[in-house]
């Protein structure tokens, strides 16, 4: 079973990605900085169906497994960690990749887990700086003075 969907937005070196479950009313959006050797830590949300008051946010910071225990007004629940890790080789690139181990469901129905890659980004170089400006051709010689 596949219970995500995922959607990924880039806007620079921010990358956006969401991971669903529930039939899509469980959703988790990671914002994550994918420029290499960043400070930032990802910023994750996590959210059951429409509802603004179900809305749960936290950091997540690079090499730290973060424990989470959500339960949402409507029923819903999920737990478990959560872990960004920088650099995983995926596919012949090094990327940024959020790993989970979480349990999740309704209260009156069975629950789900889900183990491992939720979201991953290839990692970008930073931008080189520009160098010194192109190299001016040299003058030609002066011309010869007439009958010389």
């Amino acid at each position: 079973m596949h219970p995500s969907s995922a959607k990924t937005m880039v806007a620079n070196d921010m990358m956006q990605c969401a991971w669903t479950g529930l039939d899509g009313r469980l959703v988790f959006t990671f914002t994550i900085q994918r420029v290499s050797g960043h400070a930032l830590p990802a910023h994750v949300m996590v959210c059951f169906g429409l509802n603004e008051a179900g809305i749960h946010r936290m950091g997540l910071p690079q090499g730290v497994t973060q424990r989470f225990d959500v339960r949402f007004p409507a029923g819903a629940y999920v737990s478990g960690y959560l872990a960004q890790k920088t650099p995983v080789h995926m596919d012949g690139a090094d990327c940024v990749a959020v790993f989970a181990d979480i349990h999740y469901g309704m209260n009156s129905s069975e629950g789900h887990h889900f183990e491992g890659v939720m979201a991953a980004w290839p990692i970008c170089a930073p931008e080189p700086q520009p160098g010194p400006g192109p190299q001016l051709p040299p003058l030609p010689p002066a011309p010869c003075p007439e009958g010389q």
